[in-house]
């Protein structure tokens, strides 16, 4: 099986997939001045998967680094050439998260199952566009004991998805963010 398996690896007849997960749990509160998510989680990655035959091989985990999934092969059975096409980045680029897909989704998610909860116990989400600039913005969380005079009077109402992408904002490759967020 050894022969098979580097046969097919020197010959190309591999495949390298992207895998993620996320069991990642969020507990939102509002502490004082600050919203906090609370998360709780410790199975939540991102890597490559080497693939020969069907079978997993190899995987490259994200900041945990290789791990041999099959005892088939050792870890130097592996051409150099294919770990590097299974390498991840540790670097973290303007405008991206350090956490996959799969957890920024769920994030976003309770983040919204959240706010509809505060919605309807009468907080107000609104935003504050300070300068005008599309990244320069305040989300501003209102809650429902606040003073008329607490409100600025260009402060505009937004929906509750809206809202949590605007408080979830962190810029783009272009772009660098000046967001921030207030509770009131």
């Amino acid at each position: 099986m050894k022969n098979l398996t580097l046969k097919a690896l020197l010959a190309g007849d591999y495949k390298i997939e992207h895998a993620e997960n996320c069991s990642c749990t969020f507990d939102w509160q509002i502490n004082g001045d600050s919203i906090e998510d609370n998360c709780d989680g410790n199975e939540c990655w991102e890597g490559k998967i080497l693939y020969v035959g069907g079978e997993m091989i190899a995987e490259n985990i994200r900041y945990n680094g290789r791990n041999m999934l099959t005892d088939k092969i050792s870890e130097n059975d592996i051409p150099d050439e294919i770990w590097d096409e299974m390498r991840m980045s540790d670097m973290v680029e303007q405008g991206e998260s350090p956490n996959n897909d799969t957890h920024e989704a769920n994030r976003r998610d309770t983040l919204i199952d959240w706010l509809e909860e505060l919605t309807a116990e009468g907080y107000r989400l609104m935003r504050d566009n300070e300068r005008g600039f599309v990244n320069e913005f305040t989300v501003i969380l209102v809650s429902p004991g606040s003073e008329k005079e607490e409100i600025g009077d260009t402060w505009e109402d937004l929906g509750i998805e809206e809202w949590a992408d605007e408080y979830l904002y962190c810029g783009d490759a272009a772009t660098q963010d000046y967001s921030s967020y207030r509770v009131i």
